[in-house]
């Protein structure tokens, strides 16, 4: 049935902002009411909202909006309605009301109405109530993306729709952000513990808005995520100065540096550069040029690169000092040579080498350093890693110990001087017919199996350790004479090879990186597999003096026995033996010759070829035995029926060494009896040794890589009787002679047509003085006199190149190899300048002349004044080392032939030690005592000497038998006879003005030493008569 009337019955008193409970009846006919006992309906007073806040919100919605009023009952919910969109609300209080903003549902009014029910149903009307919605922010990029954990540094956030109220938050913490523009604004991040957090943005009048991503970039990078980096300390900087031109490599020790990509080192609170990342405990970064070049102290930090100012960018409050310092110049350095063997002091002229004395924080407390402190100011001689510490004498002049000479300290300058041509010379058509023969081939190997796979060694571990990082070079030392020389950062390979140039052979090193110490150290384990007899790994001695710390700190080298065995390497002796007959002795190592007369003395009338090489690098052999280590020998010889060739080992040393010899097809070892073939142009002459089996690509190479030959075109022809070959070659010169020569008298047929070379004459230009004119294909010696007689050359050799290809342009043609020595003088060390070639008198269809520098010489000598990072040099100041004493000067340069002439020999190496030197002068051929006044000077007295230009030089002695030392000389000494005074033109002189006196005489020398004494006597008042000439 159908309910026809309601009726409702109020009962209790209004609760809760006026609510009411009321019971509800139903009927079907308006009369009879039914009752149900759980049937009730709620009536409650009408909310009255007396604010919103926010009234506005981001259009993705999310905003928590506060409604505050009255008649809010505490146990209904709530329900909150933007437009027409209805959110479900919490009660916070009686008079409190949180809602969340839906996300805006049209692109119109950004304004909707906001109304309030308990009910979902009735909703508040109160006209004044709306909500607003706004543009979002959005983050495209945060920079950078990482900061100190104690946090104050500017973040810059790039995006759109930044509001000027606009409010970060890092993990949650609220900081208000900078406004620069609707796309840009900078956050301080607040202190936090270091980790990864969550940066957003919001409005300030809006609560808490999540990130939303861009489209673009979903990465942490896009401003996601914000990294708090745990607090960066700087325990020590090295070198803690440099030139204020920038360039210095510092590194920088402490703690905890981040592996980020854009970390950078901070000078003077504004200029970054790149840092690179080593470990945590350690970075680098190039120095930059001091700010107007202005020396003085900066300060240090560690930063962030691509910011705008170091508020943004700063990672380390802490700071380090940096002392740019003035520019050394040198100017000069003397003595200027020395002996290889080392020794003595040179000084060093320049300027500002000034002191230099400040105090730097060291591990809490101030430590006062200064630039003249031992270790930190250091001389280096000839590039290379021969560092002296020196001494500082004035802000001008330093002095520094002279090392021992490097294999470098002989390098000279050398240059090249090339003359090229579109037609190089003259072809030649050439056949070679060379009668056929087979051989027999014999292989003969010896061995030991100390690698084997029961591979026993002598293992040492080195350990070189200080409380600061180290640098430098220390040296592994050998009772048998062995010094080693090893940089600290010297790489596993190069110190393999270190330890292999001398007497130790199959060293495996491997570096060793955790040891448990707290000192900063350098360890590696050196590997001895096959020993040689009496040499011990564990008798090396660790000599540290070359090896510096930044503090002084004491150094520590230690090394310890791993394990050590008797496994030997190969020695010993074998013998070769055929039928009945056997050889001599032959040692393990034996060269060419030994087997050769070993094969000879066993009735072989002729061995063809012979050739020794390491197993099994070398050669045609491919066999590879299990730890096979020794040599083998390849022997051809006549074939014949006589007994087979045998070996015995029974005298070889070395653990498993064997030997054995076998026969093989001489086509499959690839040798064959060569021809010799010799090319010459009447002034050079070269040979190429070639087998008969050679490829014509190979022959054809090998052709051309001699200087007389340009292109060479080669066929090969072979039949049962004669090998042909037909050769088409092309020379440089238009006179050129071959010649063939084998034990089977091959033939060799010449015919040749001529094309004209480039020819004339060239003239060379060095340091500003030019040569006479010199055929363009002189020889050597000319174009070396050539240059020699230029005041501006010293000593040269020269050597002539022919077959010479430009790269560029591929024009052929010959070269001039130009090396300066020291000997003569000028001494022409250091970087010279580049020859120039006056190419106007050369003609031909086409050419073109070169030169170039092949290396620069050696010989300068560098300062570095902060402990070895940064070194100063002047290409004129150099320091030439010398094999012998070297004579350079005889003052006076003349003398009687008489003798008894005091003169002063000077040069450089004349001590073998302090007050223990004696010598002896050599005029000529003569000898006679000296004395020794110093290592570059020495008092000698002139012998009696026919008239003559005689070389000086000297003998030293030391106090040891058998130590006379012969120098070098370039100084000549010349004897010339007594001159004679006959008469003067005229013979007295007027008592005032003066005039030419003529003197007339015999044995007079045209030298800037020649002086006149003359006394006069007393006449009168008036004149003076001439009394003595001398």
């Amino acid at each position: 049935p159908t309910p026809i009337a309601s009726d409702v019955f109020l009962s209790g008193e209004p609760k809760f902002g006026g609510l009411r409970k009321a019971a509800v009846r139903v009927s079907n006919n308006g009369v009879d009411f039914g009752y149900q006992m759980h049937s009730s309906f709620h009536y409650y007073s009408e909310p009255i909202i007396t604010s919103l806040s926010p009234f506005q919100g981001s259009e993705r919605g999310g905003t928590v909006v506060i409604l505050r009023g009255q008649n809010f009952p505490n146990f209904v919910s709530p329900f909150c309605r933007f437009g027409n969109v209805t959110m479900r609300g919490n009660v916070i209080s009686d008079d409190k009301i949180s809602c969340k903003s839906p996300p805006m549902t049209s692109v119109g009014d950004r304004t909707v109405q906001f109304g309030l029910s308990f009910n979902s149903f009735d909703f508040s009307d109160q006209r004044n109530l709306s909500f607003s919605y706004f543009t979002a922010p959005i983050i495209h990029s945060v920079f950078p993306p990482y900061g100190p954990s104690l946090g104050g540094n500017d973040v810059l956030i790039r995006g759109e729709n930044f509001p000027a109220d606009m409010m970060c938050s890092f993990g949650g913490l609220d900081i208000a952000a900078k406004f620069v523009s609707p796309t840009e604004a900078v956050c301080v991040p607040p202190n936090q513990v270091p980790g990864v957090v969550s940066l957003d943005v919001r409005k300030q009048s809006e609560a808490t808005v999540q990130l939303e991503r861009t489209a673009s970039n979903n990465e942490q990078a896009n401003g996601s995520l914000y990294t708090y980096l745990p607090e960066i300390l700087i325990k020590e900087i090295s070198p803690v100065h440099g030139s204020i031109l920038g360039g210095s490599v510092v590194s920088i020790v402490g703690g905890v540096f981040p592996n980020i990509k854009d970390l950078c080192c901070v000078f003077d609170n504004d200029v970054f550069v790149p840092a690179v990342w080593h470990s945590t405990n350690l970075i680098s970064c190039v120095v930059p040029v001091a700010k107007n070049e202005s020396p003085g102290p900066v300060s240090l930090s560690i930063g962030v690169m691509g910011v705008q100012s170091l508020s943004q960018g700063i990672l380390s409050y802490q700071s380090f000092q940096f002392i740019y310092t003035a520019v050394p110049a040198v100017f000069g350095v003397y003595p200027s040579r020395g002996l290889s063997r080392g020794g003595g002091v040179v000084t060093i002229s320049g300027e500002n080498f000034d002191e230099l004395s400040f105090n730097l924080p060291y591990e809490g407390r101030a430590v006062n350093f200064s630039r003249s402190k031992l270790g930190n100011i250091f001389c280096r001689f000839q590039h290379s890693n021969n560092f002296t510490v020196a001494s500082l004498l004035s802000s001008s002049a330093l002095t520094c110990p002279v090392p021992p000479a490097t294999h470098r300290s002989f390098e000279r300058d050398v240059q090249e001087v090339s003359i090229l041509g579109q037609e190089p010379g003259t072809v030649h058509g050439v056949e070679i017919l060379s009668p056929s023969s087979p051989l027999s081939a014999y292989r003969i190997v010896v061995t030991t199996n100390c690698l084997g796979p029961e591979d026993r060694a002598q293992v040492i571990r080195v350990i070189l350790s200080s409380e600061t990082v180290l640098k430098g070079t220390f040296i592994l030392s050998h009772p048998r004479g062995t010094t080693l020389p090893i940089p600290i950062d010297a790489s596993e390979e190069k110190m393999k090879e270190i330890i292999e140039s001398t007497i130790f052979d199959e060293v495996t090193i491997m570096r060793v990186e955790n040891l448990p110490t707290v000192r900063v150290f350098h360890a590696w384990d050196i590997t001895l597999h096959c020993v040689a007899g009496g040499i011990d790994l564990a008798d090396l001695v660790c000599n540290s003096n070359g090896i510096t710390t930044f503090w002084d700190s004491q150094i520590d080298c230690v090394i310890l026995q791993q394990q050590s065995t008797s496994s030997t390497a190969l020695g010993g002796y074998f013998q070769l033996s055929r039928g009945d007959e056997i050889s001599e002795s032959i040692p393990f190592n034996a060269n060419p010759d030994d087997i050769r007369e070993a094969l000879e003395s066993l009735g072989y009338s002729s061995v063809i070829t012979i050739d020794k090489m390491p197993w099994p690098e070398r050669g045609q052999i491919t066999e590879k035995l299990q730890g096979g280590h020794g040599y083998a020998w390849l022997v051809a010889v006549n074939l014949d029926d006589g007994p087979s060739l045998r070996v015995n080992g029974n005298l070889l040393e070395g653990t498993g060494a064997i030997c054995s010899v076998s026969i093989d097809n001489i086509d499959n070892i690839g040798f064959e009896r060569p021809i010799e073939f010799v090319v010459e142009d009447g002034i050079h002459r070269e040979t190429l040794i070639f087998q008969r089996n050679i490829s014509e690509s190979l022959l054809k190479n090998d052709m051309e890589s001699l200087n007389l030959l340009a292109n060479v075109n080669v066929v090969r022809e072979v039949s049962v009787d004669y090998i042909k070959w037909k050769l088409t070659l092309t020379s440089i010169g238009t006179s050129t002679k071959f010649f063939v020569q084998d034990d089977f008298n091959s033939v060799l047929v010449q015919n040749e047509y001529l094309i004209q070379p480039v020819h004339g004459y060239v003239s060379l230009i060095f340091a500003g003085e030019e040569t006479r004119p010199i055929e363009a294909r002189s020889g050597a010696i000319e174009l070396q006199e050539a240059l020699m007689s230029l005041n501006t050359v010293g000593d040269v050799d020269v050597a002539f190149n022919a077959s010479v290809v430009d790269v560029d342009t591929g024009l052929r043609g010959f070269s001039y190899t130009i090396t300066f020595t020291t000997l003569g003088y000028p001494e022409n060390a250091g970087d010279l300048p580049l020859i120039q070639i006056n190419s106007s008198q050369l003609s031909g269809s086409y050419f073109l002349t070169k030169a170039k520098k092949l290396s620069r010489g050696c010989c300068d000598v560098a300062v570095s004044f902060n402990g070895g990072h940064d070194f100063f040099r002047n290409t004129s100041a150099f320091f030439v080392y010398d094999e012998l004493p070297l004579v350079t000067s005889v003052i006076p340069s003349h003398g009687y032939t008489t003798g008894s002439t005091d003169v002063i020999v000077e040069g450089t190496g004349f001590t073998f030690a302090r007050n223990t030197t004696s010598v002896t002068c050599i005029f000529g051929e003569i000898e006679v005592d000296g004395t020794l006044l110093d290592s570059g000077r020495a008092l000698c007295r002139t012998p009696p000497f026919a008239k003559a230009l005689v070389f000086v030089s000297l003998k030293l002695f030391s106090s040891s038998p058998g130590s006379a030392l012969l120098s070098q000389s370039m100084a000549t000494f010349e004897f010339v006879s007594i001159p004679k005074v006959i008469k003067t033109v005229p013979d007295f002189f007027p008592a005032v003005g003066a005039g030419d006196l003529g003197v007339v005489g015999t044995n007079f020398v045209d030298t800037p030493d020649l002086t006149c004494r003359i006394l006069f006597r007393f006449e009168n008042a008036t004149e003076l008569v001439l009394h003595t000439l001398t």
